[in-house]
């Protein structure tokens, strides 16, 4: 057994410079000692969980801001943040002992906007776009990951979902879906090809159909990955195996309001 005391901290302040706006800043930090992830220690000197590593350390700063517009209807948000993460177990390919050198990264930006185009125009959207990268990782081995990008880490992702309800009751919508690729592995100089050695990217398209037959019941059809687009939703490890995302569906509901 082993006993510290970790010091972490967050602080923002928000700023209005008009009434329908606001300019948010925050920062914080987060730490994860060794044996944290699974409550176990480790003495071997090549596991992540030794009591004589130091605790990871995690940082994010974020900035970013909101606009309502359109009398309210609309609201817009934007932000660009940073996160970085230092202190990550290393593998010395040489001696296969485990050093605490590891530093990653991701900066982006997202943005969004929800609510009312018009009283019976509904639209959410939102855009992101990440840069993953391993700062400082492994040199050696066959597969070193100094300069790498992190795993399963899309650099774009995408939604859009709207609806228009029309006079007589029925409300139809659609929307879509983007996942950008995403690599199995973080290695720069990848030997293992054998196997899948990142998941391609997607899109996705979905739809709906509302009928209000009265006040208090409507009837809702879902028609779930219209084109039936085929793509891996999750991977293993070593790439030898995955789970197909959903392939076209549909779901028929029945609304009941008291």
């Amino acid at each position: 057994e082993s006993s510290d005391t970790l010091v972490t901290g967050k602080i923002g302040v928000v700023y209005k410079p008009a009434p329908n706006g606001s300019i948010y800043a925050a920062a914080a930090t987060s730490k994860l000692p060794p044996g944290g992830s699974n409550f176990q220690l480790n003495a071997n000197t090549v596991n992540a969980n030794n009591p004589n590593l130091d605790p990871q350390e995690a940082r994010n700063i974020e900035i970013g801001t909101k606009w309502d517009v359109m009398d309210g209807k609309l609201a817009l948000t934007g932000a660009i943040f940073r996160s970085e993460n230092k202190n990550e177990i290393v593998t010395d390919a040489a001696t296969n002992e485990t050093t605490q050198l590891g530093k990653r990264r991701v900066q982006g930006i997202e943005i969004g906007a929800v609510g009312q185009l018009t009283p019976a125009w509904q639209l959410m959207t939102g855009l992101a776009y990440m840069d993953p990268k391993i700062t400082r990782g492994s040199t050696g081995g066959t597969g070193p990951t100094d300069g790498g990008v992190i795993q399963w880490s899309p650099k774009m992702t995408f939604t859009a979902w709207t609806t228009y309800k029309f006079p007589t009751g029925l409300t139809l919508g659609g929307g879509a879906r983007y996942v950008d690729s995403v690599a199995r592995t973080s290695a720069t100089n990848v030997s293992d090809t054998t196997n899948l050695p990142e998941v391609p990217d997607y899109w996705v398209f979905d739809a709906m159909a509302s009928y209000e037959v009265t006040k208090n019941i409507a009837i809702q059809l879902n028609v779930y990955n219209i084109f039936d687009e085929e793509y891996v939703a999750t991977i293993n490890n070593s790439g030898a195996r995955y789970f197909p995302g959903t392939p076209r569906s549909a779901l028929l509901t029945a609304n009941f309001k008291f």
